[in-house]
Parts: structure tokens; C-alpha cells; sequence
């Protein structure tokens, strides 16, 4: 019982001293496109968070199944959760805050083909889809509280579940890149 009593006053003199944020983000991926939006906790050089994604709906026009695109059907399908982990690096910069960031993100949602943007899609699916990126960033501060915060990096995309039009082995995965743009506010 001690040491329980021990732990929890650390972790909590250690959140005195933290600063919180919220933040809303747009992602341009190799699933395709969403905004997040979710809190983070800061403590020294670390911070820690995560949220929910909106999965925007990736149209297409060209007769191809993008079944590596993620293309929500519905509600339920519209809807993921991100978790990430940034490591701030050159704290002694002014007027940047470059960072180390691990991003995971998932989703379970269909994917679509469309003939023309004036037709009805084709939808196969749903899969789970996770996203795991490890990239570089940058906050910067620009009022007050108010911080812009822009991400890039590289990953692997793991796509589960059971297609038989698709024909594909599961999982299938691919590896590409993902850029992340926002903002953030800040306070103790």
C-alpha cells in the first residue's frame, strides 16, 4: 500500500507541473484523408496523446477499386481513434519546437470503387485499417496558447478482414508516407 501511495504522488506532483492541449488536425495518408481531433498531456520532453478521427470519403472517377483508399459507408464507418507519442528535441530553440513523433491510427471502414463522380459506388468491405507512421514535426507557437503543428513521416498500413470480389491474401499491408497539418492549444 505504500508503494501504491508512493507511485500516485509522483505521477501526480509530475502532472502539476505538465501542460495540456487540444488539437485538431488534418491527415493526408495512404488510407486517404481525415481530421483528428483529441487531447494531449505534456511533461518535460514528452507528450502523449490521442483522439477521434472523422474519416473523410475518398471519391474517385477513373473505374479502379481503391481497396487500399478508406472510403466510409455510414456513421459508424466515418468514425476512428488516433493514439500518438511526440519527443521534443533542440528544446533550447525560440521560436520552433521540432519533435520525434510515433502516430497510430484505426479505423474499421469500407472501401469503394466509383465509375464517375455522378454514379453509386461500389463498396467492399469493411476492414480494420491501422496505420502506424514514424515521422518528424514541428510546434510553433503563434499567440498566446495557440501553437501551429505540422507532421510528416513514413509507415505501414495493415488492412484486416474478408473481400472474395478483391481476391486478396489477408492482411494485406503497404508502406507509404503521411502528412499531418493543425493546431493546438495549450494550457497548464
Amino acid at each position: 500500500m505504500k508503494k501504491l501511495i508512493i507511485v500516485l504522488f509522483l505521477m501526480t506532483s509530475s502532472m502539476v507541473y505538465a501542460q495540456h492541449g487540444v488539437y485538431g488536425i488534418y491527415v493526408n495518408s495512404i488510407t486517404g484523408h481525415s481530421l483528428n481531433f483529441g487531447y494531449s498531456h505534456h511533461w518535460q520532453n514528452s507528450e502523449l496523446g490521442g483522439g477521434l478521427i472523422v474519416n473523410l470519403s475518398n471519391k474517385t472517377s477513373n473505374n479502379s477499386i481503391y481497396y487500399k483508399n478508406l472510403d466510409p459507408n455510414g456513421v459508424s464507418q466515418a468514425f476512428g481513434v488516433q493514439l500518438f507519442y511526440n519527443y521534443y528535441i533542440f528544446r533550447k530553440l525560440e521560436f520552433v519546437e521540432p519533435f520525434i513523433t510515433v502516430d497510430c491510427q484505426y479505423s474499421f471502414a469500407e472501401t469503394s470503387s466509383y465509375l464517375d463522380a455522378n454514379t453509386e459506388a461500389t463498396h467492399f468491405g469493411p476492414f480494420h485499417w491501422i496505420e502506424n507512421m514514424v515521422g518528424i514535426g514541428v510546434r510553433i507557437p503563434i499567440i498566446n496558447q495557440l501553437c501551429f503543428t505540422s507532421k510528416a513521416g513514413f509507415g505501414g498500413m495493415f488492412i484486416l478482414g474478408n473481400e472474395e470480389m478483391l481476391l486478396k491474401e489477408q492482411p494485406e499491408w503497404e508502406f507509404g508516407g503521411s502528412v499531418q497539418v493543425g493546431f493546438t492549444f495549450l494550457w497548464n
